[in-house]
């Protein structure tokens, strides 16, 4: 059995059911529009078309459940250090998707996928660390020697450590 999996799926939603937003998620169920949904999907099944139906279902019950979503109420984004870039975001999606995606298939296929993405953030985010560390020693050598200074003591105070010099 061949599986071809992909990293640009639809994303899926978890609902966790809130009791204090029930009566706003029976409402919903109950509007005119998801009326006339519900009259559409049994005529479906009628008409013996079985997977629209079970597509115009899934459909009906996430609208409804939309109003379910709980969100945070304060948004906590971690901050990324300097040599961070665009290219790091992105292949870290890639591979929390695919890794997702072998989880639920459990194919081969996938997991070497996931590894070669896996990989390649590795090396993108290394690359990118070198280059910021390159970046701050160029900007240290053309500096004058206070500022040269003033970065090995911003250093030494940062990472605790005592500098072991002979006197």
């Amino acid at each position: 059995m061949q599986h071809k999996s992909s990293v640009d799926q639809s994303p899926w939603i978890k609902f966790k059911w809130n009791s204090m937003k029930k009566s706003q998620f029976l409402q919903n169920m109950s509007n005119e529009k998801k009326k006339l949904k519900f009259s559409l999907l049994s005529s479906t099944l009628e008409e013996g078309h079985i997977d629209n139906a079970v597509q115009q279902l899934s459909e009906f019950l996430r609208d409804s459940a939309m109003s379910m979503i709980v969100k945070p109420a304060i948004s906590m984004k971690i901050q990324q250090p300097k040599w961070w870039n665009d290219e790091c975001s992105e292949l870290k999606l890639q591979k929390y998707k695919l890794l997702d995606i072998f989880r639920i298939t459990n194919f081969e296929d996938d997991l070497l996928m996931y590894k070669k993405v896996k990989s390649r953030f590795k090396l993108a985010c290394t690359k990118s660390q070198k280059e910021q560390t390159e970046r701050k020693s160029n900007e240290v050598i053309q500096s004058n020697g206070e500022d040269l200074w003033k970065s090995v003591r911003n250093f030494l105070k940062r990472s605790d450590r005592k500098p072991n010099i002979g006197r």
